[in-house]
């Protein structure tokens, strides 16, 4: 139920204010989800952290959904065996980085772009995110996938 209440009150308070929070906050949101999916999905679901630095900051709900989607598209659909999602995130000279990273099923890259360029697929989601990081904070996101192997989703965010 805690957990619960930290992610209804993030998803919340994200709507009231886009504003760049502490990645620490992010941080205790996406907690909260993956206790949540850990507890319907039990073993089939590991989340590792590889937190080296969290003093920066990044939009409310920007991150969480990327790991919600590793954990509904990627290790959700591997069936009985699951699987792991990892969250890193690192300093580099110039950037924040952040990966969401899953050794779900994975998909085609190319083929997924195509489909959303001919309206067969949606990606709403994705989109809005790269847009705010991209308007708000000049970041970007990328998206590296291999079928049968799975996902990382690289977020950018310069130091300023």
């Amino acid at each position: 139920m805690g957990d619960f209440m930290v992610h209804l009150r993030s998803c919340v308070r994200a709507m009231e204010n886009d504003k760049p929070i502490p990645f620490s906050e992010e941080l205790k949101n996406i907690r909260a989800y993956a206790n949540i999916e850990k507890m319907r999905l039990g073993k089939k679901l590991d989340v590792k952290y590889e937190i080296q630095e969290s003093n920066f900051f990044v939009l409310p709900l920007s991150i969480q959904p990327l790991v919600e989607n590793a954990i509904r598209h990627g290790i959700h659909k591997r069936g009985k065996t699951g699987g792991t999602v990892t969250l890193r995130t690192k300093k580099t000279d110039d950037a924040w980085i952040i990966e969401v990273e899953d050794d779900g099923v994975g998909f085609n890259v190319d083929q997924i772009h195509e489909e959303i360029r001919q309206k067969k697929r949606s990606s709403t989601g994705l989109k809005n995110i790269r847009f705010r990081i991209k308007a708000v904070l000049n970041g970007s996101l990328n998206i590296t996938s291999k079928e049968g192997e799975g996902t990382v989703v690289t977020v950018s965010i310069p130091r300023t």
